[in-house]
């Protein structure tokens, strides 16, 4: 890496205090060179005019099972090298803006937003960045402003027998992640996301009341190919979530896997794996250490079908300081408390395209830092969406997702385990209004309860209901060619 790559990757490693973890490809080092060889040359046959030459010509996925990324339908065959921008508008009806006062009645937000999309392919190595920010202004002094800024990086470099990835999520926002849909759905349409596995990212499947917070991610992944079925792959990473301006619980958490693949035949692959995670809280003493290993099965058909299944147990170990008191006026001595209990883990994604509809689905089980609410919790968290052309200008999209979190009783003296169940379901309609401009009505539901009363905002109850309803419009100028 070099030149402007090496200074791109300098500042991520300042801002993002990361730590390496990352997944790449499965094949030989040989096929894996000459797919990038390729690439390299059909970019300059492309025309200037179209980013991709046909969406439906896809190149086969070759990403690890073991790896840090999912399974995905494939990569566009022909591409080239391009950057674009974006431009947007949106207003948003809030029934329960989620702030801790007492006009929690309907509330709007005017949000403006730009972003841009950049895929830079060269012998041996792909780029890709994917930046969207904006502001969201309330529409009365208590709402306030906040800020939104979502940052996808990663690069791949591929060298004879070995391929190296680095990857980075970096997410500021006003609101948990999961379920939240502050864009209204706009987005980049040909972008490619970094798809990363739910363990690599922090836990925020529990709704709170409006904080400013930063999750981040930074994954890297080195990957051997020992035949042509064959290889290994190894991932570290460091994720974090802060929270700005109140006293939610700040985790980062620490991951290191290793893992063998084998492909069986040209569609199916098989995979071993192990995983250690560190688990901290800078503002709480207690640490959970976790290990898991899994199995692993995948099936590939370019286009149609990536279907991924991983199951194991996981032991994780927990450590808590507890505070005794001596007996003396204000004396009191702190002591620790260790034990260790057994988990099943799982993670799986599908994803089925068949002619214009294409649907999604994935489950995963772990231990995870409670998204702020919770010192540990047992998380499971499903999400799916299915969405169709249903005319030549015109795109529907159907979203659904549950997360439970429950927390983890792990001392004699903690009270009853308190557990969280969050839904949330949605659907976006988006339609074309010439070949760069793209109009949108985006409407989302969330529900929230537990076995005990919580607070949203200056809502304190043991259920919550929000929803929302945002009208909008974005405008992409058309590719810029990069040389």
């Amino acid at each position: 890496m070099c030149g402007p790559h090496r200074n791109l990757w300098a500042a991520i490693l300042v801002g993002a205090l990361g730590i390496p973890v990352a997944r790449s490809q499965q094949q030989t080092s040989d096929q894996v060179t000459a797919l990038a060889q390729n690439y390299s040359s059909l970019a300059k046959q492309v025309s200037a005019q179209d980013t991709n030459v046909n969406p439906e010509q896809l190149a086969p996925d070759t990403r690890p099972l073991a790896g840090a990324q999912d399974l995905s339908l494939g990569t566009p065959a022909l591409m080239r090298s391009f950057w674009q921008t974006l431009f947007g508008l949106a207003l948003t009806f809030d029934t329960n803006p989620l702030i801790a006062t007492h006009e929690n009645a309907l509330t709007t937000w005017t949000s403006a937003f730009g972003g841009i999309d950049m895929h830079r392919i060269s012998r041996g190595s792909e780029l890709n960045l994917n930046y969207l920010g904006g502001t969201l202004a309330g529409n009365n002094s208590n709402a306030g402003n906040s800020l939104i800024q979502e940052l996808q990086l990663s690069e791949k470099l591929t060298r004879r027998h070995t391929a190296v990835s680095f990857l980075e999520q970096l997410n500021y926002l006003p609101e948990a992640a999961f379920g939240s849909d502050l864009s209204g759905g706009l987005s980049f349409p040909d972008a490619q996301g970094l798809s990363l596995q739910p363990v690599l990212t922090p836990n925020q499947s529990i709704l709170t009341s409006r904080s400013q917070r930063i999750s981040q991610s930074f994954v890297t992944e080195v990957d051997r190919f020992l035949t042509p079925r064959s290889s290994v792959t190894f991932v570290g990473s460091y994720s974090l979530l802060r929270f700005v301006d109140n006293g939610f619980l700040n985790s980062g958490e620490a991951l290191f896997q290793a893992g063998y693949n084998y492909q069986l035949t040209s569609k199916d692959t098989v995979a071993l794996l192990y995983r250690f995670t560190a688990l901290r809280f800078s503002n709480s003493n207690q640490s959970i250490n976790g290990r898991v290993a899994q199995v692993a099965y995948g099936r590939r058909i370019t286009g149609q079908l990536a279907l991924h299944l991983a199951a194991g147990p996981e032991f994780a170990s927990f450590r808590t300081p507890i505070s005794t008191s001596t007996g003396a006026p204000g004396g009191s001595t702190t002591t620790t408390s260790s034990s260790t209990a057994a988990y099943w883990s799982w993670d799986s994604s599908i994803t089925y395209r068949r002619q214009h509809t294409e649907l999604a689905l994935t489950y995963d089980r772990s231990v995870s830092a409670g998204a702020g609410i919770l010192a540990g919790a047992i998380t499971n968290q499903m999400s799916g969406s299915i969405n169709s052309r249903l005319s030549p200008t015109l795109k529907g999209e159907f979203v659904l997702g549950y997360a439970r979190n429950q927390g983890l009783n792990v001392t004699p003296q903690a009270p009853a385990v308190q557990s969280y169940n969050y839904w949330f379901s949605g659907v976006n309609l988006s339609h074309d209004w010439g070949h760069w401009t793209t109009v949108f009505l985006h409407y989302q539901l969330q529900f929230q309860n537990s076995n005990a009363s919580f607070c949203v905002g200056m809502t304190c109850a043991p259920s919550f209901v929000r929803h929302t309803i945002s009208i909008g419009f974005g405008w992409r100028p058309r590719p810029i060619s990069m040389p």
